[in-house]
């Protein structure tokens, strides 16, 4: 009986939540801030550092339906490191990525001003990488590109009609990335320990017009 009167309340909560939705004054158009720390799993020294950028949508709400839909655009950057360090071989290298995407975002109420949210989107990613051995005795620059698909989801909290803040998580996989990776080779990294994607966990502030 307990079970059936939670499972109550949970679905009158969806509810009035979608209704609360569908009275909410309509909006067309976002304009997205984010930033955080990036864990980039894709290379194979498993570099991680700041990233940040911006994301635009337009959409709206199907009439009769709680959840909006928004084609979006994004563009961002990260800056990259990863050091090893034996007794005699000390080498940094890092990565400064501009990566661009196009995609659909999924927006859900949970309550009053609780969003849930989830993005899918292609693009691609332009990285210049650098490896710094002993100390500075030795520079070495490289450029790299590729396709990619990006995956994320997170949670919006609404406090004014045209301002939400919340976090995202966003899993970047670069697909056309060089298996064998020759600046990470005389850094002294191996490039079979490259993995399949980069993980961005990620702060917002999103303006709603």
């Amino acid at each position: 009986m307990r079970r059936v009167v939670a499972l109550l309340v949970v679905a009158r909560a969806g509810l009035l939540a979608g209704e609360r939705a569908r009275a909410a004054p309509a909006t067309i158009f976002i304009g997205e801030a984010w930033g955080g720390y990036s864990f980039a799993g894709a290379f194979p020294e498993d570099p991680s550092g700041p990233t940040g950028g911006v994301t635009v949508g337009l959409g709206g709400r199907p009439r009769g339906l709680p959840i909006r839909f928004y084609g979006i655009a994004s563009l961002g950057f990260s800056h990259l490191d990863a050091t090893r360090r034996e007794p005699f071989d000390h080498a940094t290298v890092t990565r400064d990525v501009v990566a661009w995407s196009f995609g659909l975002r999924t927006l859900a109420p949970l309550a009053a001003k609780l969003r849930v949210f989830a993005d899918f989107a292609i693009g691609g990613f332009h990285v210049a990488s650098a490896a710094v051995l002993d100390d500075g005795a030795e520079r070495l620059e490289s450029h790299d590109g590729s396709f990619l698909v990006s995956i994320g989801a997170g949670l919006q909290y609404r406090p004014l009609t045209h301002l939400s803040l919340g976090a995202r998580a966003e899993f970047a996989i670069p697909t056309g990335l060089e298996t064998f990776d020759p600046l990470a080779e005389v850094s002294g990294f191996d490039s079979d320990a490259a993995g399949a994607a980069n993980v961005n966990v990620l702060l917002t502030a999103t303006l709603h017009l």
